[in-house]
């Protein structure tokens, strides 16, 4: 009987192992494309765990302010509004896919496939396309960073809209085949930085600007 309970105990042992080297390495690739330190609750979409959701609206519905919205590879549809400050974060640049939505339920807003309508939002890991006839990410507020993200073959790929927005950063990020790659119009301390920024018709455009800083693109 004693041979055979540690035995049971070895194998539970290297299990747990197992289990905490998994956990330490996604932790590892998250912390990689983490924005913001945060103490809020983790929502995921898809993959396969219980309880996750299929879309990646009904994750920001349900969540709150400092939540962690943490996407797995696939393709979803646009026309997402994001109205609480959360981190949203994709598995992989190049397989987490937010595709053109094309049933706008809401006929005031402009055709998007994000739209940020608050403060504190960071976006990372995402593939952001199609939207030919609007924007790829749509925003309103300041104090949003936007990194490390594809934004591919929309009319705008990042369009500011409203008063003037303070403390945008987007870096790292590849603009690409857009009709205009990135347009603030008019924006104050915010940061463009390290995006590849290829065959757009307007790769940055600026209508007014107040202390920004726009460097290595």
């Amino acid at each position: 009987m004693y041979p055979l309970l540690r035995k049971f105990l070895v194998i539970g042992i290297i299990l747990l192992s197992i289990g905490m080297n998994i956990t330490s390495s996604v932790a590892q690739h998250v912390e990689k494309s983490f924005l913001k330190t945060s103490s809020g609750h983790w929502l995921y979409v898809g993959g396969h765990g219980p309880g996750n959701y299929t879309r990646i609206q009904d994750a920001i519905d349900n969540a709150s302010d400092g939540d962690i919205v943490y996407v797995y590879s696939g393709i979803y549809l646009g026309n997402i509004v994001i109205n609480v400050s959360i981190d949203l974060i994709g598995e992989n640049k190049y397989t987490t896919i937010i595709d053109e939505n094309t049933d706008i339920e809401d006929p005031q807003l402009i055709e998007a496939n994000i739209y940020i309508f608050t403060e504190s939002v960071n976006i990372s890991g995402f593939t952001i396309q199609n939207c030919s006839g609007g924007v790829g990410i749509f925003l309103t507020s300041g104090n949003v960073t936007i990194k490390g993200n594809v934004l591919y073959n929309n009319s705008h790929g990042i369009h500011f809209y409203g008063l003037l927005q303070s403390n945008v950063t987007i870096s790292k990020n590849i603009i690409s085949h857009n009709y205009c790659g990135i347009y603030p119009g008019i924006c104050k301390n915010c940061n463009i930085s390290e995006n590849n920024i290829i065959d757009n018709d307007f790769g940055i455009r600026i209508y007014d600007a107040v202390s920004n800083t726009i460097y290595n693109n």
